[in-house]
């Protein structure tokens, strides 16, 4: 049993997602006293003890790299700082990244993108920023969507800016980082900047996504005759509509109340096979019943072989506030036979029903539900 044969195993096992035959195989090198101090097989050892999503034995693994100095190798501590980010432990992955010797782009890029990942925005920006000012390595494409999804979520439009310029000048030019400038601009109130954003990328204006967060930019803005104008552009255009533009049309004709245009919508999501797709189903159940066609609406949601927690809120909710409260009884208690419990907002729904129904032993019976489901100190619901 020698290293590079057990190297390839270990790569073989980790690339086809058998991460414990991987790590069985390091096991039993150290049973065998096969010298391991040769550390080219390390990387894809760790990436197979993160793919386990054990962090005990991720941190068995980074003692043993301690002991055998493999550590020293930059490639090795980019391997295990992924996987640090992978299992969620944030602390640990900022404590191994200040102590690396050696951070190349990719140790730098690996701590961007993980504090994005893990809710950790103020922290992204701040690493991005030193990236750049305090250490003059320049991040990659990734790192550059990572920061500018902080942005959003931050609503940060002076660092998007700063990004939009770093953009511009790397020469990165690509359909995600279009869409991700345009959604940080949107998220952030600038609707013309998107726009203009849109307008300069004439070369990838062929891409439904693009047009899909353009679209829901403008009706998250409230501009909803600019939304409605672009959906029509697209269609001129000739380009295929996916699910997410039927759900942005539709989304849009809810906030309009145009029940014309979003029968239109519906019928050009069944010509494209979209309206099995349960994201379509409810934003078309939602539009139905907002638009005040409730029997529509609670016809696509019985027909329906796809519906999930989701659509099932969705319509007991509409039932229980367009004046449904029986109709949004019994679906409520038909979701808790196939599911067994229920959150915050079904709960809220169903209470709303016996409200305007007066049903006060059936309101007793969902408090009931209520604390049972540890939910009685909700705010929205007490």
């Amino acid at each position: 049993m020698d290293v590079s044969w057990s190297s390839k195993l270990i790569r073989e096992y980790m690339d086809d997602g058998f991460f414990e035959d991987a790590v069985k195989v390091y096991v039993k090198m150290l049973e065998y006293g096969v010298p391991v101090e040769e550390f080219q097989f390390f990387p894809p050892l760790i990436k197979a003890f993160g793919g386990l999503l054990d962090i005990g034995k991720v941190r068995e693994i980074h003692a043993h790299l301690l002991k055998f100095r493999a550590l020293d190798d930059v490639y090795v501590e980019n391997s295990l700082l992924g996987v640090y980010w992978k299992c969620g432990e944030a602390e640990d992955a900022i404590q191994l990244f200040w102590k690396m010797p050696v951070k190349d782009s990719v140790s730098w890029n690996t701590m961007i993108s993980g504090f994005y990942r893990s809710g950790d925005n103020r922290g992204s920006l701040r690493t991005f920023s030193q990236m750049i000012r305090e250490h003059g390595v320049f991040p990659n494409r990734v790192a550059c969507l990572s920061a500018l999804s902080s942005c959003s979520a931050l609503e940060s439009l002076v660092h998007g800016k700063e990004i939009h310029a770093f953009v511009v000048k790397s020469g990165f030019d690509d359909d995600f980082l279009v869409s991700g400038l345009i959604d940080m601009y949107m998220k952030c109130g600038d609707a013309k900047n998107a726009q203009y954003v849109f307008d300069d990328e004439e070369s990838i204006r062929m891409n439904a996504v693009i047009w899909n967060v353009m679209i829901n930019g403008y009706v998250s803005n409230g501009n909803l005759s600019q939304a409605m104008d672009l959906f029509l552009e697209m269609l001129a255009t000739g380009i295929v509509p996916d699910s997410s533009t039927m759900v942005a049309a539709l989304v849009l004709c809810t906030e309009l109340l145009d029940l014309a245009v979003g029968k239109q919508i519906h019928g050009w999501a069944i010509s494209l096979g979209l309206n099995n797709d349960v994201r379509v189903e409810t934003a078309l159940t939602d539009m139905y019943f907002k638009c005040g066609d409730t029997k529509t609406g609670l016809d696509i949601f019985k027909s329906s072989r796809t519906r999930n927690t989701v659509m099932w809120g969705a319509v007991i909710s509409n039932c229980a506030q367009s004046g449904f409260p029986i109709e949004a009884l019994d679906l409520f208690h038909n979701y808790i036979i196939e599911y067994g419990f229920a959150d915050s907002v079904l709960i809220l729904a169903a209470l709303r029903a016996c409200s305007s129904l007066t049903w006060k032993s059936k309101g007793l019976q969902i408090h009931g539900l209520l604390v049972k489901s540890g939910l009685g100190s909700d705010v929205f619901i007490g």
